[in-house]
């Protein structure tokens, strides 16, 4: 633990003994150095097993706010806007009513579309084309506003932007 982030450690003992948090682990680098780096609890209801360092879990809605950022970056540099249809980045995006979406729609969770009817397994969570093909056909859960949605709407028209990033690219078409 590195000075200055006491803090941190106390509040994550709280919440371990407050029963809020069954198990965890927390890692902090800042300025390439690990600051923090935690882990206790329990890995069952039970509590009959410690939390382990190499324990694997499900990290939901990691990543809003890095989507949030990129994107955010990618309308700075003119890839893309806020109040462009997805479909004018990705066209397959349009089936099934979906094509008056906006970027910022999808982004701020506003397009109707809380989940895709599309069964996960370990065989094709990694099949990025079988995904966007399942988000592409899946029709809205809801009206605009509706605060849930997708938030993979970069497309490949970031490319230049994703290089530069890291960035995998998406579904959606390469600018030209």
């Amino acid at each position: 633990m590195a000075p200055g982030f006491e803090p941190v450690a106390h509040a994550f003992a709280a919440a371990i003994a407050a029963r809020t948090a069954l198990g965890a682990a927390c890692t902090i680098i800042h300025r390439d150095e690990i600051v923090v780096d935690l882990q206790g609890g329990w890995q069952d209801k039970a509590r009959t097993r410690e939390w382990q360092g190499d324990d694997i879990v499900l990290a939901y809605s990691l990543t809003k706010g890095l989507t949030g950022m990129a994107a955010a970056v990618a309308v700075s540099r003119g890839l893309f806007a806020y109040d462009q249809p997805v479909a004018e980045i990705w066209p397959e995006f349009a089936a099934r009513g979906k094509g008056a979406v906006t970027v910022g729609e999808a982004l701020s969770e506003q397009a109707g579309l809380a989940a895709i009817d599309f069964e996960l397994t370990l065989e094709n969570l990694a099949d990025e084309d079988a995904i966007c093909t399942a988000i592409a056909e899946q029709p809205r859960a809801g009206p605009v506003g509706d605060p849930r949605a997708i938030r993979r709407v970069i497309g490949r028209r970031a490319a230049p932007f994703r290089k530069s990033v890291r960035i995998r690219p998406h579904c959606g078409r390469r600018a030209s």
